[in-house]
């Protein structure tokens, strides 16, 4: 079975634009809202490399590149004041810890505050609510132009997502509507219009960014749950990639709850050899105040049924937000996989009402106990390539 670590981090990115970076042996979270910072994943020290932008509601990842050796450069999305978008680029160097920003440009958006609840689909689509409101605009980020529709949700306004799945006559999100019990439902985004799906998670409202997709060299799949709603119990959904229903997880089942939810996420890992599954579910008790909370790695058959579980942490708290695509997280939020060294590292958080306080946190789990059982890994993980292994080359010479 595979071991864990947990270990106290100064600071940890499970929401906000972020990337990992692998530089002289240490492995690094970089990014970061107020502030960019630089976290080792080793031993969770953080690096504040004195970018604090103001800003109103999250930070959303674009794009990234590698410039140098030691640099990388993130592209991202704000909101530093109401009625403006702003694209940046946040150039850091990870050997000197420091880091500066560049304005690319503003988006003059009259509607956009720091209520404003949006997804980025790269390289230059953003789509978006107004606050409290049923309408969505489509934002391209190249000319600033936009298209807008109202969805007649009204003041239970949608919630997006970036599961897109393209099909022969639409592109289709997984969409939410924020009321308790409701139906998902897909939005088509050419023809704007919106689909009821015909099932929910539970009485929490659908939260579509709760949970991954897979990618799969022959199957693909898309987690849809809720949350939200005070001692409302909540599963899990897998679908396939026309949103049909393949399987239900009872996440109160796994963590012991009377009711729960992972608002912290839920992501599967890898297809394992025997068609089963490995997984992570970060699983809290929705009571609006300080309730238990756990991570659990997720043995699973091939019809998603859990066949094992270990639990690697527990807590008291709220709130909890994993990089397993927990609630309001981004296409980037997934876990590091070290192919070399067999291990994943995952941040995450929870607050603390008690003591109106953030508990930050580290998890490195070593993998190689089942890394034979391993067939596949979801290809939407944060990879560090596999080191090359120099080959032996043996000449058997036989006299003429």
């Amino acid at each position: 079975m595979p071991s864990f670590n947990v270990i106290d981090a100064e600071g940890a990115v499970t929401i906000d634009a972020y990337i990992y970076a692998f530089r002289n042996g240490v492995h690094y979270q970089i990014g970061g809202g107020g502030g960019t910072v630089l976290i080792n994943l080793e031993n969770g020290a953080k690096y504040d490399l004195g970018v604090n932008r103001t800003k109103t509601g999250s930070v959303k990842l674009i794009n990234y590149k590698l410039a140098t050796k030691s640099t990388v450069v993130l592209r991202i999305l704000y909101i530093p004041s109401s009625g403006i978008i702003r694209v940046a680029d946040v150039e850091v160097d990870i050997d000197a810890k420091t880091a500066n920003e560049t304005v690319v440009k503003d988006l003059s958006l009259s509607w956009a505050d720091d209520s404003t609840d949006y997804v980025v689909l790269p390289p230059r689509l953003l789509i978006c609510r107004e606050t409290d409101s049923g309408v969505i605009h489509y934002v391209d980020l190249e000319d600033g132009s936009e298209v807008n529709f109202d969805t007649g949700f009204g003041s239970y306004f949608p919630r997006t997502s970036w599961k897109i799945v393209p099909r022969k006559d639409d592109l289709y999100m997984l969409l939410g509507k924020h009321l308790a019990g409701d139906n998902f439902r897909a939005l088509k985004i050419y023809s704007q219009s919106v689909v009821d799906l015909g099932f929910n998670t539970g009485g929490g409202s659908p939260r579509p960014l709760i949970g991954g997709i897979c990618n799969f060299n022959d199957e693909f799949l898309v987690l849809a749950s809720s949350g939200g709603v005070n001692d409302a119990d909540n599963d899990l959904k897998i679908l396939d990639s026309a949103f049909n229903v393949k399987a239900t997880i009872d996440l109160a089942g796994i963590a012991g709850y009377g009711n729960a939810s992972c608002y912290g996420g839920f992501h599967i890992i890898a297809k394992k050899t025997d068609g089963g599954y490995y997984a992570l579910a970060y699983i809290d008790q929705p009571t609006g105040g300080d309730a238990p909370l756990s991570l659990w790695w997720l043995e699973l058959d091939n019809t998603f049924a859990v066949v094992s579980k270990q639990q690697i942490y527990s807590a008291s708290g709220k709130e909890p937000h994993a990089n397993i695509f927990s609630e309001s997280s981004g296409h980037h939020a997934s876990p590091l996989i070290d192919l070399a060294r067999k291990k994943i590292y995952m941040p995450l958080y929870h607050y603390v009402e008690a003591s109106s306080s953030h508990v930050r946190k580290i998890v490195q789990i070593d993998v190689s106990d089942v890394w034979d059982n391993i067939a596949e890994f979801n290809k939407v993980n944060w990879f560090m390539p596999q080191l090359k292994i120099p080959t032996t080359l043996t000449l058997n010479v036989t006299p003429l």
